[in-house]
Order: C-alpha cells, then structure tokens, then sequence
C-alpha cells in the first residue's frame, strides 16, 4: 500500500469510506462489504509528515499495525522456510546439508523472505540430480558474502592476536601506561588520590591497576600495608561489579 500513486490513494480512501465503487468502464456503483488488510515495507507514518501518503487512508487502513520484524531477525524460521521451499522445488526438506543451513541461518537477507526463495530455487537448481544442497550449490552473492564475512573475521582474531603487550597493553587499553602510574605513585609517596588526580583516572582504577600490577611480581611504591592496599582493590572491585550490574539493569529495563 505504500506504493500506490496518490490517485489511487483517494479512490482506496473513498472505497473504504463509502462502501461503493464502480467497475473499469462500468457506470453503476456497486456495493462492496470487505476488510482490508494491507501491507508495505514502508514507514508511512514518516510518509505522511512527507505529504507522499495521505493522513486520511494511512489513519483509516492503521486500525491495528502489527510489525513483522525482517527475516535476518527471525533465525529460528529460516531453515523452516528453507524446508517448505525445497519442497516446492521437488527436494527432500532436509536437503540442506549441515554447513549450507549453517550459512543460511547466518546470512542477512536484505531482499527478506523472497530472496530466501530465490536462493533455495537457484541453489536446487545448481545441485541438479544431487540430493545434498551443498554450500557450493549456493548463489554466486551468498557465497561471495560469506568469503567476505570469513575474511573479516579472520582479519578481526588477526587484530586480537596482534594486541600490544606489556606496558603497552596498558596505554593500548586503559589509556594510560604502566610506567606513568608507578612514576605518579612515587611522586605522591603512594597516595593513591593524588596519583589518579595526576593520570586523570578514577581511584577505582587505579586500585585495580595496583592489583593487577601486584599480581604480576611488580613492587608498587606505597606507604600503606599491603592488607590495606588488597581490602581497598577488593572493596573497589566490588563497587565496579555492582556497578556494572547496575548498568546492566538500566539496559535490560527497556526491553521488557
């Protein structure tokens, strides 16, 4: 419905309004007792601050608006949808081999439910007498999308493995390195308030970089016990954790 001219929008809109039209060519108005029931990948709301859907119709046809989320959203159908095509094909339902639902499941479907069909037709055509469709039976755009996801993935466990380490590690993931925050330590003789006030970090932070520092062998400059330094990491690490649960909460609460 979304792509009617507006023409037809205003003998839909008098369709619905009057019950009657007439026939192409005809001059008698006929009556017409129906529900319609219309669909469009269109966001009309967004077309009628646009002018290019009518208020009237889109306020007349939205009695009830129930949204089908796209198929790359709906895993679970996908290979059930692969089953009922195949069979249409003449294929046994199962014909798809393990790895071929796999990438079937995996792939995004831009073109949604028809281009589902569109591949499992191509793919059972390509297999011919076969009666495993195997990924090579695929379409030459699923199987270059999925070439291309493989090599970003690979590149992305390329990029984890190449990570920098020590010293580094610290500045490539916390911003800030290790020899900065022993040198801060020093220089406040272990007062972990100023030194995070000289890095610019939290003191939570930094109480876990001083665990983590410990752990590894490293002799941290402090004029405190070493039970005091562990109860305050430990303490600190707790409020991060109930911290981040928190935070968790306030994400999940929109989705309820």
């Amino acid at each position: 419905v979304g792509e009617i001219s507006p023409v037809i929008q205003a003998k839909l809109l008098r369709v619905i309004e009057t019950g009657q039209f007439r026939r192409v060519g005809g001059t008698t108005p006929l009556k017409s007792n129906v529900r319609i029931v219309s669909a469009t990948n269109k966001d009309l709301q967004a077309m009628v601050k646009a002018g290019q859907f009518g208020a009237d119709l889109y306020y007349r046809i939205a009695g009830h608006v129930l949204l089908a989320p796209p198929l790359r959203e709906r895993k679970s159908d996908i290979v059930k949808l692969a089953c009922y095509f195949m069979k249409k094909t003449g294929k046994p339902a199962n014909a798809a081999s393990a790895e071929t639902r796999q990438i079937l499941e995996d792939y995004p479907y831009p073109g949604n439910v028809r281009e589902l069909k569109h591949i499992i037709e191509l793919a059972a055509l390509n297999a011919e007498d076969a009666s495993t469709l195997l990924p090579e039976h695929l379409p030459e755009s699923v199987i270059n999308w999925r070439r291309k996801a493989t090599k970003n993935t690979d590149r992305t466990e390329t990029q984890q493995n190449d990570l920098p380490i020590n010293n580094d590690f610290d500045r490539y993931t916390l911003g800030v390195d290790r020899e900065e925050v022993l040198r801060a330590l020093r220089l406040y003789n272990g007062s972990r308030r100023k030194a995070a006030q000289k890095l610019g970090i939290n003191e939570r932070k930094l109480y876990r970089l001083i665990k983590r520092y410990r752990e590894d062998g490293i002799e941290v400059p402090g004029n405190k016990s070493d039970t005091g330094v562990k109860l305050a990491v430990m303490m600190s690490s707790a409020l991060y954790t109930l911290q981040d649960l928190l935070m968790a909460e306030y994400w999940l609460v929109p989705l309820l």
